[in-house]
């Protein structure tokens, strides 16, 4: 989900085709699924990540990755996404393992110093 000034957008795709590449603005990374869903994210605007779990009215667990600006904004938010049955085997105990392993928020910035 990609929420911003005036809009939001969701869809449902997976980071397994994630690729990087230097473009004259820096570095961009891309994650497409076929020719129906495409995202590219400016690194330099990354400053930091964060792992939420959130309970929504209905009783459903969210499980939400966000990469924040430097202010803390949100940039894009990648939620591990549920169908009728529920979520994918092994999806959530994941999340909880990266958020155990890197915190509720992880500072990426010291690793894009010096990047354009």
């Amino acid at each position: 989900m990609v929420q911003g000034e005036g809009a939001i957008l969701e869809a449902v795709g997976a980071f397994e085709e994630l690729r990087v590449s230097e473009t004259p603005k820096g570095a961009l990374a891309t994650v497409s699924v076929g020719d129906s869903f495409e995202c590219h994210v400016r690194l330099k605007e990354v400053a930091s990540a964060s792992f939420v779990s959130k309970e929504k009215p209905d009783g459903k667990a969210l499980h939400i990755v966000r990469l924040l600006d430097k202010e803390g904004g949100p940039l894009l938010s990648a939620s591990l996404h549920a169908g009728p049955d529920g979520y994918e085997d092994g999806a959530v105990s994941f999340f909880e393992r990266l958020r155990e392993k890197f915190g509720a928020t992880v500072d990426i910035t010291d690793d894009l110093e010096g990047e354009d």
